[in-house]
Formats: structure tokens, sequence, C-alpha cells
């Protein structure tokens, strides 16, 4: 799992990636605000594909 960094020595019976957002199974976690646009892209994928992701993606201007 991935939280706010400043957190990461909290972290209980978890192995702590140093990543953005991190997916593990059902599980789906971020690491703040600045990752709140890749973490909303990453659900859309999760629930709806890849496609999905893109077209909003796309939608939102990103490239």
């Amino acid at each position: 799992m991935t939280c706010y960094p400043a957190f990461s020595d909290r972290l209980s019976g978890c192995v702590f990636v140093d990543q953005s957002v991190v997916v593990d199974g059902n599980l789906t976690t971020a690491q703040g605000p600045a990752a709140a646009l890749e973490f909303a892209l990453t659900l859309v994928e999760r629930l709806a594909g890849r496609a999905a992701r893109r077209k909003v993606g796309e939608a939102m201007l990103l490239r």
C-alpha cells in the first residue's frame, strides 16, 4: 500500500510502496492530494476498463 509519506512509519501489517497510487487486489491507495487525479483515473480503469480511463483522460486534456 501507499499513504502520505509522513505516515508510512505508522503502518502495521502492510508493506509501504513509495508510489503515488498502488493497487493490490481490490484495494487502491494513494499518497495524498497530489495523487488525486491519478487515483481517480485508476479507479475508472478498475471499474470500467482501460478504454474508459483513456476516454476520461482525453476529455480532461491529459495525454
